[in-house]
């Protein structure tokens, strides 16, 4: 799943995360996800992302895309997994 929407900070990268089961926000929540990034060559890289080894182009069809990928900058990656802190996570 891929979007962008217009927020209050435009300096920052915000992933909704949270998880909210049987219509409560617990501490902590049993996390299985993937999150995908690109960043300005300024911010190229961030602590616990993981940078990919090639260009966006050599494994995404950035035509289908329709510009919400740069085929000619690496995309970041970080894995969330297990048990961990339910809140919404910022880059």
């Amino acid at each position: 799943m891929a979007f962008e929407f217009p927020h209050r900070d435009p300096t920052r990268l915000f992933f909704p995360t949270v998880h909210v089961h049987d219509g409560r926000v617990h501490a902590r929540a049993e996390f299985d996800h993937a999150l995908y990034c690109q960043l300005t060559p300024s911010r190229a890289t961030a602590h616990g992302w993981e940078r990919s080894r090639m260009l966006a182009s050599g494994f995404v069809d950035v035509d289908r895309a329709a510009g919400l990928v740069d085929g000619d900058a690496h995309c970041l990656r970080r894995t969330i997994r297990g048990l961990a802190p339910n809140q919404d996570t910022w880059l």
